[in-house]
């Protein structure tokens, strides 16, 4: 009488682990690689947003050359992210100049400033993952 064999045999489970473990050792770096390019991503979707905030906040301070100034004086704010990573946000000078704080006053008139905005992580300032600028029109400003 033959025996029939019946499931895998301990040698067949070995070679296939191997085997397994071959394959996943060779795909590592591509999950890796792929996890911190979408760290990244991330990173910069967030800090497009938070740069685009900023604008959005500079573009409501420019109904009055008063509130324009008022703006230009805070210290722009640091922004988080949902997991805890935090960014600074650098205005590049928008050549607002003592001159266009005394003529704040002229009726009719208006000037347009450059406003940049730089986005960093606050662990690697050096590194600007967003830069953006805008032209804004501040009225009363001769």
């Amino acid at each position: 009488m033959e025996q029939e064999e019946q499931g895998f045999g301990l040698v067949e489970i070995i070679v296939a682990m191997m085997l397994f473990g071959i394959i996943m050792v060779s795909a590592a770096p591509v999950l890796v690689s792929s996890i911190s390019a979408s760290a990244k991503s991330l990173a910069i979707a967030n800090a497009t947003q938070f740069a685009n905030e900023q604008i959005g906040r500079a573009r409501g301070s420019q109904g009055s050359c008063d509130s324009f100034q008022s703006f230009i004086n805070q210290p722009p704010p640091h922004a988080y992210d949902g997991r805890g990573g935090e960014f600074a946000l650098t205005i590049v000078p928008s050549h607002w100049t003592d001159d266009d704080v005394t003529a704040c006053a002229v009726p009719g008139a208006e000037k347009s400033y450059p406003y940049t905005v730089k986005v960093a992580r606050t662990s690697d300032p050096t590194t600007v993952l967003v830069e953006t600028t805008t032209m804004l029109a501040v009225p009363g400003v001769g």
